[in-house]
């Protein structure tokens, strides 16, 4: 199965240096192309390699497995990234929104000896089990009635579980998102759990299922 990618590269990509290498994957009914324009991960000025996949196209959107396929998937994706670019396979993080998400949460449990951190937005658990370890930023908005808060809180428990971590968390950046971190402050594998009060949609609209202004910054920064 063919699958499309937009790939940006730094304005002076040097062949010869290994770059962090960022995964962004859209949610149910926003292409990549959508997702690369409102998640402002680049806007952050960071110099990586930035991949935005397709999903597989189904009917009202498209849709991310978190199975085999799922997973085979991903490992294709890096794979063929890193035969085509030079990048640092010991930064590998992978960010997501909704239903990407959710897939990326399921990535950061049974990849995480690759990825070296995940940030998702209003995502869904995991399932185990879970291999490795993996820094993890979590936000969510308890009035979320798409991805239930219920869902946000099982992923922070599964990843204090898989990391190590045990609570209570303390007060953490970004604070407009209401973050907590779980982990010393030099802990090479932190959970920041944000159940942030944002619930301004695109037009201005109530939509707490929405990916906050600023967390494109937020992210890149953790």
């Amino acid at each position: 199965l063919e699958r499309d990618l937009l790939v940006r590269l730094p304005a002076a990509y040097d062949p010869r240096r290994p770059y962090p290498l960022v995964l962004a994957f859209h949610g149910r009914t926003n292409s990549n192309a959508e997702a690369a324009r409102y998640y402002g991960l680049e806007d952050a000025g960071a110099e990586a390699v930035y991949v935005y996949p397709a999903g597989v196209p189904v009917a009202g959107g498209y849709t991310w497995t978190a199975d085999g396929d799922g997973l085979a998937f991903f490992d294709a994706l890096l794979n063929t990234l890193a035969g085509a670019y030079c990048t640092d396979l010991g930064r590998v993080f992978a960010v997501g929104h909704s239903l990407g998400a959710s897939y990326v949460n399921a990535l950061g449990c049974a990849r995480g000896e690759v990825l070296r951190g995940v940030a998702a937005v209003a995502g869904g658990r995991p399932y185990g089990p879970c291999r490795g370890k993996t820094a993890a930023l979590l936000v969510h908005n308890p009035e979320d009635d798409l991805v239930p808060f219920a869902e946000g809180l099982a992923a922070r428990d599964s990843f204090l579980a898989q990391n190590e971590l045990g609570g209570p968390g303390v007060p953490s950046e970004p604070g407009f998102l209401g973050c907590e971190r779980y982990g010393r402050a030099d802990a090479p594998f932190p959970v920041v759990w944000c159940p942030h009060d944002i619930d301004e949609g695109p037009g201005g609209a109530r939509y707490p299922h929405t990916w906050p202004e600023g967390t494109g910054d937020a992210v890149m920064a953790f």
